[in-house]
């Protein structure tokens, strides 16, 4: 089993302008593959943060 903790070096903070961008492409990049998507989840993530409802 590993410890996560050990393994991984976060920092946790607020979205930052800079940051909407990268959570867009790796939102897409996420659900590329999957079957069970309409892949529109990166514009979904857009729409609640543009309504103030996203918490990341």
């Amino acid at each position: 089993m590993y410890d996560v903790g050990k393994m991984l070096n976060l920092t946790l903070r607020n979205e930052q302008a800079d940051d909407i961008e990268s959570i867009f492409n790796i939102t897409q990049q996420a659900f590329e593959y999957a079957a069970h998507t309409d892949h529109t989840e990166h514009f979904i993530v857009n729409a609640l943060r543009e309504a103030n409802q996203l918490s990341i």
